[in-house]
Order: C-alpha cells, then structure tokens, then sequence
C-alpha cells in the first residue's frame, strides 16, 4: 500500500458510515409514532417488526424498508434485537414514503 492510500481509505470510511450514523442517532420513537425500519435483503422486514410487536403502517411500503409502528416504549430496541439494521424516526423522510402524521 502506498503512503497516501490509508487517507483516501479513511475519507471513503467516513463518508460511507457518517450518513448512516447521523440517520440512525435520532430521539427515540415515540409509541405510536411511524418508523422506516430498514432490514438485511436475506431478513424479511415484516416478520421482524411482528416479532418486535408492531405493525405495518400505511397502505404502501417503500422499496428501502417498511413503516411500522407500536404502543410498546421499547419498540425501537425490540426491533434492533430482532435483526433490524436501521429505524429512522424522521418525518421528512417519513414524509417523503407517503406517511402523514
């Protein structure tokens, strides 16, 4: 590896992860409130937020994840252990997937 390759390998880590962490570091979900839920392509989205205890929300899904929302304060950490990889509790983008508050 030459001199300048760990720079250009730390300019592209940065600029790969930083969008997902800023996405991902929101306020937690309120209950009722609707979350995109992002999952693995080989983990089916649906399955994990009724494992978590919520439900689909909406009458269409995005391509990226499903809308989903609960009653239950923990459905964020639910979610997570059951395999979620992103919950973006933003109403702009919530928005922009169609759902309206």
């Amino acid at each position: 590896m030459r001199g300048g390759d760990w720079i250009v390998l730390a300019i592209l880590a940065l600029g790969l992860t930083g969008p997902v962490a800023v996405l991902s570091a929101g306020p937690v979900p309120e209950p009722f409130a609707a979350v995109l839920v992002v999952t693995p392509p080989w983990v089916s989205a649906t399955e994990v937020i009724q494992r978590a205890g919520g439900a689909l929300r909406g009458p269409v899904q995005p391509r990226l994840g499903r809308i989903a929302s609960s009653q239950d304060p923990e459905f964020e950490n639910r979610l997570r252990r059951e395999g979620a990889w992103l919950i973006i509790n933003d109403t702009r983008l919530l928005a922009f997937c169609g759902v309206r508050s």
